[in-house]
């Protein structure tokens, strides 16, 4: 019985403290085209049907699969920066260097944010805070297989949850279950 609580107190040591960070995660929008050369027009369309998530906005819950998930914070943020959940609404241009491709796109994205650690619960509309997330993930991977730019955020809000974020740091949960543990082997 010792060497498993040993065991699992270096287990707990060796984790990384951070722990993860789940969130509800989607994206919604509507775009308005300006000018889509032919090369682009699949995947303008296939985009379209992808991120048209109207429900995205009042999700409470998600699935495995599907347009709305709860999921971990795949990136690791920079110093003095933490992942917390959030939704960020706004107008954004997507454009091509070299094509004639011009498209507004007003969208909410749902999911991980990277902020100032001293960033609390509530609503910002700084331009340098909304300009800092990076939400060409959250278009898909085609943006970057053709090289789509995407502009600075307009008429944009960031919130940032409070005690609905859905976050769980791994080590007070096997801090919990020890305790439990350590109970049941002290009421025998």
């Amino acid at each position: 019985m010792s060497i498993c609580i040993c065991a699992t107190i270096f287990w707990i040591l060796t984790l990384k403290t951070a722990g993860a960070t789940d969130c509800l995660q989607c994206i919604d929008g509507t775009f308005v085209t300006t000018r889509v050369p032919q090369t682009f027009q699949s995947y303008i369309k296939t985009l379209k049907k992808d991120i048209n998530t109207p429900e995205c906005a009042n999700a409470t819950s998600g699935t495995k699969s599907g347009s709305i998930t709860i999921g971990p914070c795949e990136d690791e943020p920079p110093n003095n920066r933490i992942n917390k959940c959030g939704t960020l609404t706004g107008t954004v241009n997507l454009t091509h260097l070299t094509a004639n491709l011009d498209i507004k796109a007003t969208v909410t994205a749902r999911g991980c944010f990277a902020v100032d650690t001293n960033i609390k619960e509530g609503c910002y509309t700084e331009k340098n805070m909304l300009n800092d997330q990076k939400i060409g993930k959250k278009f898909g991977k085609g943006i970057a297989l053709f090289q789509i730019q995407i502009g600075d955020i307009h008429n944009g809000k960031l919130c940032i949850n409070g005690s609905s974020t859905l976050c769980y740091t791994p080590v007070v949960l096997l801090l919990l279950i020890l305790k439990l543990k350590l109970t049941e082997i002290l009421i025998e």
